[in-house]
């Protein structure tokens, strides 16, 4: 389910948006000169859209601009540094982190971002370490039990799950562990659809007769199992359609 806002630019740096496995847009609709100018014109508004899970992130031009350079470049240098921690609580300190490191600030940065999360929607980015898995598992399962019919219709989409993760960790990340995989739930229409993403490249598994049996454990248990390979990581959605 999405929600609509009213929004005019007068001169600030667009609004951002990031969905809920990190994809980024830019909302350059609705922009007018800045307020005081003396070239003053009437002020445009567009109407904005965020989807369950999305982040808007509003941000004063210190945070992208930098001397001699394009802003084309800080912009595309933000879109490319809010692709991760979508889920993270401390979003704001490492967009900051990835923006900033390294360069002397001429202008003040400030950064406001808001999510929209209904009781419907599960959310969460960790790290590939055995107690984020042990923590992501524990949360799942108290959202399915709220949301999902109880026995094994909960058991499958918790055991899928974590097949997906388990691949994202083994497979997926890339040799930066500051890198999360996000994975995100939604109960809607008689659903559940899960995506599970990493920022990794894929790497093939080593032959072995005990392991790489994920994927068809996830196809058994799913509806729709969907893997997309991309060059910034790995996106698995999967589906299940619950009983009436």
């Amino acid at each position: 389910m999405c929600r609509t806002g009213r929004y005019a630019c007068a001169g600030h740096p667009p609004p951002l948006i990031v969905s809920a496995t990190g994809v980024s847009r830019l909302l350059w609709e609705a922009r007018s000169t800045p307020l005081g100018s003396q070239f003053e014109s009437r002020r445009i508004e567009s109407i904005g859209v965020l989807g369950d899970a999305e982040r808007l992130v509003l941000y004063t031009d210190g945070l992208v601009e930098r001397r001699g350079e394009q802003l084309d470049a800080g912009l595309q240098r933000l879109l490319g540094a809010t692709s991760h921690d979508v889920a993270s609580t401390d979003f704001v300190d490492n967009l900051c982190d990835r923006m900033l490191e390294s360069v002397p600030q001429r202008d003040d940065v400030c950064v406001l971002t808001a999510t929209r999360l209904d009781e419907r929607s599960f959310a969460r980015s960790l790290r590939a370490s055995p107690a984020d898995l042990v923590a992501l598992r524990r949360e799942l399962r108290g959202w399915l039990a709220a949301w999902v019919p109880p026995g094994e219709v909960q058991r499958d989409v918790l055991l899928a799950v974590a097949e997906a993760v388990s691949n994202a960790v083994e497979h997926g990340v890339s040799d930066d562990r500051d890198q999360p995989i996000v994975v995100v739930a939604t109960r809607a229409d008689d659903q559940v659809r899960v995506t599970v993403r990493d920022h990794g490249v894929w790497r093939e598994p080593v032959p072995s007769t005990e392991r790489g049996r994920g994927l068809g454990i996830m196809r058994v248990l799913m509806d729709d199992v969907v893997v997309e390979r991309h060059d910034d990581g790995t996106v698995v959605r999967l589906r299940l359609a619950l009983p009436a």
